[in-house]
């Protein structure tokens, strides 16, 4: 075992060996059930096929059983899992049922629309690339960490811990090539934002990562732009126009969720308003949850409503509103962390109650920790709060009184509407 500088063994890293796992393992076995698939889109199922299926399940067995740190196969709701129970049921010579051939066309369209067909230029740059990554030594195999920290990449200082936040890692990833194609810019998008979000689940995206990400967005092509701040110029009074897609789609990501029921979001609406594309009117919404008038300027178009940019609380609701990317990475650029998104929600309670974190980051974390959760399902979700749960038992009373009031809320959001509609929580969380 390889020792550092102080002569202390270095232990394998969970998250680190999990996303190893991941990339060595668990994806390639998702792209051919994936093939073999669109090979019974494409053909008759002949009896090949279903002995190739056949095989393809005993062997997801046998990998199972020997690769047990990635978890996120065993996530019901992910694409690789809809792939392998409607193989199960053609295999076994059933019909699957209407959902679950609604959910398998929607994991085979979006798992193409991510990452290509398998076999394209696209697919195959991007497994060469993970294949790489995952065929490296383990970190904790590794020798002479001092010059590694010094000349190695981005990913192995994570390894190595010498990364402290996510805004030191935006100051480590050096501006994008303007000679990006559109596959390579995707490719970078994604692995920057699985990146961040793995490595600092309580972060989020801060500003200068935003701007990083927000220059790749345009050589990707990616429909919807990256979110940057300011969130309004004070001085012309110019609302930021990408708060709208930013708003759209998080409310198509968010919907019914409890992400929507913990900030007492009406994503409908929300959804109605972005579509529309008022400044005023956005501006209006983010000052009235946060509790404050909105500040009236005169700008070239007239008297207009600039109180983002101006109130901390104000901009706070609009990061709220749009998640400030997270939504966009999942949907748009489809990020899929290794972790799988019950790891990441523990992640970011760990960093909201730090008695460290100041009131902003400990928001901050409090955002993620209820993104994080509304992206698990139903059972995860309970695993995770029964988790917190444990974690206060262990924390000072203080600390623990701190976070009591925003845990019952979210355990309350979770928690399925009753008859009498779904209940609303429009306080923001301050630790």
């Amino acid at each position: 075992m390889e020792e550092n500088a102080d002569h202390q063994p270095r232990k394998p890293k969970p998250a680190i060996e999990a996303q190893r796992e991941a990339l060595a393992v668990w994806r390639p076995f998702e792209d051919e059930l994936l093939a073999h698939r669109l090979r019974a889109d494409a053909e008759a199922r002949t009896a090949h096929w279903h002995a190739e299926g056949a095989a393809l399940l005993e062997r997801y067995r046998a990998l199972a059983a020997e690769h047990t740190r990635c978890t996120r196969h065993l996530d019901p709701k992910s694409n690789a899992a809809v792939l392998r129970r409607a193989l199960e049921e053609a295999v076994a010579g059933r019909t699957p049922s209407p959902r679950l051939s609604g959910l398998l066309g929607h994991a085979v369209a979006s798992m193409v629309a991510k990452r290509g067909m398998p076999g394209s230029a696209e697919h195959t740059a991007l497994r060469g690339i993970q294949a790489a990554e995952a065929a490296r030594p383990p970190h904790h195999e590794r020798h002479a960490p001092l010059p590694r920290a010094l000349h190695g990449s981005v990913a192995e200082l994570l390894e190595d811990g010498a990364v402290p936040s996510a805004e030191v890692l935006a100051e480590l990833i050096p501006p994008p090539a303007t000679t990006h194609t559109a596959a390579q810019a995707r490719l970078e998008l994604r692995a920057i934002g699985e990146l961040a979000v793995e490595a600092f689940p309580g972060a989020g995206i801060p500003n200068r990562l935003a701007g990083t990400l927000a220059r790749l967005a345009k050589p990707a092509g990616l429909p919807v732009p990256i979110l940057t701040e300011p969130f309004a110029s004070a001085t012309t009074c110019a609302v930021n126009a990408d708060l709208f897609p930013a708003a759209w789609t998080a409310a198509d990501l968010l919907k019914g969720t409890p992400y929507e029921r913990y900030y007492g979001i009406d994503f409908a609406a929300l959804r109605d308003l972005a579509e529309r594309g008022d400044p005023a009117e956005f501006a209006e919404l983010c000052a009235r949850r946060a509790g404050l008038p909105p500040h009236r300027c005169t700008g070239p178009d007239g008297p207009q409503v600039v109180a983002l940019a101006r109130e901390a609380a104000v901009d706070e609701q609009a990061r709220i509103l749009t998640t400030f990317n997270m939504a966009t990475l999942v949907r748009v650029v489809g990020i899929d962390p290794p972790s799988g998104w019950d790891g990441l929600a523990r992640g970011a309670f760990t960093a909201a109650r730090r008695r460290s974190a100041t009131p902003k980051r400990a928001a901050c974390a409090w955002r993620q920790l209820v993104f994080h959760l509304s992206l698990c399902d139903a059972g995860r979700q309970a695993a995770v709060l029964a988790w917190t749960d444990a974690e206060c038992a262990r924390l000072p009373r203080p600390v623990a009184a701190r976070l009591s009031p925003a845990l019952a809320r979210l355990r309350a959001a979770v928690a399925p509407p009753t008859s009498s509609g779904t209940r609303l929580f429009r306080r923001v969380f301050r630790p």
